[in-house]
């Protein structure tokens, strides 16, 4: 007849691919729930003895960067003193605070006593210790062993540089 083809239409292609899919899946034994996720509210598995003893190799970095923003904090808190910066730098020492809570560091030191001369002087030191501090995150962020950790710290230096925009147009 003419007008028929003698190669497969889509319909019929579309439905041995499937039925190939559903085939070897049932062949393989994987079940859609083997697919899906695990639930969140499963306990993560305890460590083997082998995982437990040894050291977690981004210890030092963590302490290094806590270190860092500890100070990058004290710098803040330091130009807060100053009349009409303590609202406008409150939003850089809540982020200092929720990057040492990423990590599981708390600063629970000394609040700095002296205050820059004037707050142009007390925003020019928070800039400097901003920057350096991203730029001790970004290294951090490449030498982590730790995926994770390396995205946090990557995060912590991309939400500086927000704070850093906006303190410029503030």
């Amino acid at each position: 007849m003419p007008g028929l083809s003698a190669s497969p239409t889509r319909r019929v292609l579309l439905r041995n691919l499937l039925g190939g899919v559903l085939g070897i899946t049932a062949l393989t034994g994987c079940e859609i729930d083997d697919l899906r996720p695990p639930d969140a509210d499963q306990p993560p598995p305890e460590p083997t003895a082998s995982e437990s003893s040894e050291p977690d190799p981004d210890a030092d970095l963590v302490a290094t960067v806590a270190t860092a923003i500890i100070t990058a904090a004290m710098a803040v808190e330091r130009a807060r003193l100053v009349p009409g910066l303590r609202r406008r730098l409150r939003p850089l020492a809540a982020m200092h605070t929720e990057h040492l809570t990423a990590l599981d560091q708390t600063w629970e030191g000394p609040m700095p006593t002296g205050s820059p001369a004037s707050a142009q002087a007390g925003l020019r030191q928070v800039r400097v210790a901003e920057r350096r501090l991203r730029t001790t995150l970004v290294d951090a962020s490449l030498s982590a062993q730790s995926g994770a950790l390396a995205r946090v710290l990557a995060s912590a230096a991309a939400s500086i540089t927000q704070h850093l925009i906006a303190l410029e147009g503030s």
